[in-house]
């Protein structure tokens, strides 16, 4: 078994395994919104839970801090980043999380953010990276929820219990349908990607396509469902036949959203409609695990190497 499906069996444990806490809080109240600094896949675990409904309370991803808006002391600002190096994080956490007089916490598997965490004796949940075999943080995603619900838990803002979650994840096993996922990606690696889906299923189609992206090196776009009828219905009436479709149908979604995919998949030349579970999160993680297979027999395709990732590289590395 190569790298890459070794790391990915090991999702299920990934996602059991709980963070080593640091100046963890006990009984704190629950903060008025959350704000997340987070970038590329260490900001889609917040978002993954927000969207399929486990957040009590508004989440702001914080994608670039130069334009930030000052937040209330009673919000929690959380500083994520899977590497803890990643140097937009780092700048947030020292410019803003360090005046802010309400409550803060790092996620983070080490480096500079986990040490800034410790020195100023914030609440840290430090993740086990050692788990993750392959090294590459958008296979880590699971140690990243685990690490959320924790988080979401201690600061009142979830009713996920560690049994549910836990429960849910054994019952996501691998998808069973690989060999549909295995041909779609590769008779499709020369069109770019359309992925989609109801609204509740945002962070999930989103960490869909950052591993089509990352790990297949292929182009692809998400959109949700019913918005996205708004507006996309006029480019496909000439390029449809250009993109190839994954239409994720949860059968609790809104009547408009599962109108949309019934109506829009068809002008694809290429167009795969999936079910999953009815429930948001349990749907998402079917998703994710979907999004790493395909991410992978799409690699396979174009004979690239799926854990390598130059270009991103070479962007952190430059000053």
């Amino acid at each position: 078994m190569d790298l890459y499906l070794e790391t990915l069996a090991s999702f299920v444990e990934q996602g059991k395994s709980q963070p080593q806490l640091f100046n963890w809080p006990k009984n704190v109240k629950k903060p008025t919104a959350v704000w997340v600094f987070g970038m590329g896949g260490s900001a889609l675990p917040a978002e993954i839970f927000f969207s399929s409904g486990c957040v009590s309370a508004p989440l702001i991803l914080v994608r670039d801090s130069q334009n930030f808006t000052k937040c209330a002391p009673t919000d929690l600002l959380v500083f994520d980043s899977y590497s803890g190096t990643t140097e937009e994080v780092i700048s947030a956490a020292k410019k803003i999380g360090a005046s802010h007089r309400g409550p803060k916490a790092v996620i983070a598997g080490g480096g500079l953010l986990a040490r800034w965490a410790r020195d100023k004796k914030w609440p840290l949940a430090l993740l086990d990276i050692s788990q993750n075999i392959s090294e590459q943080p958008r296979l880590g995603l699971p140690l990243q929820l685990s690490a959320w619900r924790e988080l979401l838990a201690v600061y009142n803002l979830t009713d996920l219990k560690l049994s549910a979650w836990q429960k849910m994840l054994s019952a996501t096993p691998q998808p069973k349908i690989l060999p549909t996922i295995s041909t779609m990606a590769k008779n499709c690696a020369r069109f770019p990607w359309l992925i989609s889906g109801d609204t509740s299923l945002a962070g999930a189609l989103h960490a869909f396509t950052n591993m089509v992206n990352e790990s297949g090196k292929h182009p692809a776009q998400w959109t949700t469902w019913p918005e996205g009828a708004h507006h996309l219905p006029e480019a496909w009436s000439d390029y449809a036949e250009s993109w190839a479709g994954w239409f994720f149908a949860r059968p609790k979604a809104s009547p408009q959203a599962l109108k949309a995919v019934r109506l829009l998949s068809k002008p694809f030349e290429d167009s795969l409609t999936l079910a999953v579970s009815a429930e948001p999160l349990p749907a998402s993680l079917d998703i994710i695990w979907r999004g790493a297979y395909a991410a992978y027999f799409l690699a396979q395709a174009k004979k690239v190497d799926p854990l390598t990732v130059p270009s991103i590289t070479a962007y952190k590395k430059t000053k």
